[in-house]
């Protein structure tokens, strides 16, 4: 294993703000408009298989015993298959940005900053994110550490200020549509789950080792960042009018008040969606010379700023954002799950089939694998 840089805990705060990000802001008036009613039965249904599917995950940790996972694939068969599936992850981490950042531009401009530029927001915004980035994983999961429980202490706040506006009759009847919808709505809801893939793109960075508990914990935490804010929208609105609203999870903070006397709280919305972004963009963009094996040089810097432009340079392609929002709908949302799910399936299979090199030692391990 290489040298650990950062505690399971720390990363278990990164992965919650950034995917966070997707499951509460992203994905849930996707669910909403594709399935609308039963969505929440759908995420239910994705929880249980992607309990089956953590197995894999774990397989995959323990096979290559926390080495860089694109390392030990070069190593074991070679740079072709390692290199296609390494610019195929790359390719779902720019596609991860560009998604994060227009959607976070998109709400900016219409919540509070109508004034404002876009391409100023976007510059300061992505410069924040680089600097991030660049000082690495300890960078990325101090910021985490240090924003991401105040974000919690808020949605416990949000869910629980609201509890007396929220009616679960709202919530049946059941298979309104029958089972179709609800099955078309799991390859939606399976998205935040099969992000949990991250841990094993990070696996070489962690001190302590991965246990499957911990895969487990994280599986539990994107359940409840998916179906908290799901079933409050739906309990709070109705299933027609959240599946209207862009922004449900917002809507929900706007009617927060606490008292006679103070409202408008929905200004903590905004530190939420900001951290979850900053991180979610940050973590993504860190990952793409990761995942290439560039080594902390001059060479890394210059993949990720072109990663930056790259990035920086669809986000600003002139697309209306219901054209937008329907292509996350057709293609964007499904094709991640799908591909995401792929790909652990794919590496799963490959360590499966590898035998255990003779003097890898009792426990399975093997000389960290030279990188490139």
């Amino acid at each position: 294993m290489q040298k650990s840089s950062v505690s399971t805990l720390q990363v278990l705060l990164v992965l919650l703000g950034s995917t966070g990000l997707l499951n509460h802001v992203i994905l849930i008036p996707i669910l909403l408009q594709v399935v609308g009613r039963d969505s929440w039965v759908s995420v239910l249904i994705a929880t249980i298989l992607a309990l089956l599917w953590l197995p894999i995950l774990y397989l995959i940790v323990k096979r290559t015993a926390q080495h860089h996972l694109f390392d030990w694939l070069r190593q074991k068969y070679g740079r072709t298959l390692s290199g296609t599936l390494r610019y195929v992850v790359v390719l779902y981490l720019l596609v991860v940005s560009v998604v994060t950042l227009k959607d976070t531009l998109t709400w900016a401009k219409t919540a509070y900053l109508t004034q404002t530029p876009t391409i100023a927001l976007l510059i300061l915004f992505v410069l924040l994110c680089y600097a991030n980035s660049h000082y690495g994983i300890q960078s990325i999961a101090t910021m985490g550490g240090i924003l991401v429980p105040f974000v919690i202490l808020f949605g416990f706040f949000v869910m629980t200020g609201n509890m007396h506006l929220k009616d679960y009759r709202q919530l049946q009847p059941l298979l309104e549509h029958g089972w179709g919808n609800v099955a078309k709505g799991v390859l939606y809801g399976g998205v935040g789950f099969a992000e949990i893939i991250y841990l094993v793109f990070l696996q070489q960075h962690l001190r302590n080792p991965i246990r499957f508990r911990t895969l487990a914990i994280m599986l539990v935490m994107y359940t409840g960042l998916t179906l908290g804010p799901l079933v409050g929208a739906i309990a709070e609105f109705g299933p027609y009018e959240a599946a209207a609203q862009r922004y449900p999870a917002y809507e929900e903070w706007r009617l927060l008040y606490i008292g006679r006397y103070i409202e408008h709280l929905d200004f903590l919305s905004i530190y939420q969606w900001l951290t979850g972004a900053f991180l979610r963009v940050s973590l993504a963009m860190y990952l793409i010379p990761e995942v290439l094996s560039i080594p902390k040089s001059r060479a890394r810097s210059i993949v990720l700023i072109g990663a930056y432009v790259v990035v920086c340079g669809v986000v600003m392609w002139p697309v209306s954002d219901m054209k937008f929002l329907a292509l996350l709908i057709q293609v964007g949302i499904p094709a991640s799950t799908m591909l995401l799910v792929t790909v652990s399936l794919i590496v799963g299979l490959l360590v499966l089939m590898r035998r255990k090199q003779k003097g890898g030692g009792r426990n399975g391990r093997t000389a960290t694998p030279k990188r490139n």
